[in-house]
């Protein structure tokens, strides 16, 4: 009952800031300004509160600072690479998690995959804004990484496999109902039977490529 009550809420606007103290006071300082408060999630992860139109700001459109679940954050804290490791991002437009790792690790190999294509041009408009924060730019690639041939596309990007896989896989995607509160109302018995199968699909076909 407790998540269904939550779930009926607005969500928050939660945002990570380059890892930059200098930029991370000089944006905090001026949404103070401007009659918002913030609460700290984590080192540069903040929680803005009432919600706004931050991509408008300059900061956002500078790469600066970015939209992204504290959950989804929680890569930095999960994932340490090492200078020279290839590293996948299967699943990985909007790029969230791809983002993250490039703007915040250095010299590494980074390929990030996803089976969209129109997804894939979104990433790389993405990529575009976040240029200058970037310790290293993303190789995107578009492939059905299940299939022979998508895997054989990806190999080409690091072709002694990689050291590390990120499998965001598609879901039922009830953790962000509160995005998106059609959700419940559009998911079905058997589209889950249907994303199981999609989701065991991808984890042996990482394997294959670890």
């Amino acid at each position: 009952k407790s998540i269904l009550e939550i779930n009926s809420l607005s969500p928050p606007l939660t945002i990570r800031i380059i890892d930059n103290e200098k930029v991370k006071k000089n944006f905090l300082t001026k949404i103070v300004s401007e009659g918002k408060n913030f609460y700290e999630l984590g080192k540069n992860s903040f929680s803005i509160v009432p919600p706004f139109n931050i991509c408008a700001t300059s900061h956002f459109q500078e790469g600066l600072i970015s939209i992204q679940d504290v959950s989804a954050q929680r890569i930095l804290e999960i994932v340490k690479i090492k200078e020279g490791m290839n590293v996948l991002d299967a699943c990985a437009a909007p790029g969230g998690k791809t983002f993250a790792l490039a703007s915040n690790f250095k010299s590494f190999n980074l390929v990030s995959n996803d089976i969209s294509k129109e997804r894939v041009k979104k990433m790389e408009k993405d990529i575009e804004r976040q240029k200058k924060i970037l310790n290293v730019y993303p190789k995107t690639i578009v492939s059905d990484i299940t299939k022979e041939k998508g895997r054989k596309k990806i190999i080409n990007l690091s072709p002694n496999g990689f050291d590390l896989i990120i499998l965001d896989a598609p879901c039922s995607g009830s953790g962000v109902v509160r995005r998106h509160p059609e959700i419940p109302w559009k998911r079905s018995k058997k589209e889950m039977v249907v994303l199981e199968n999609t989701q065991i699909q991808l984890l042996i076909s990482c394997w294959k490529l670890l």
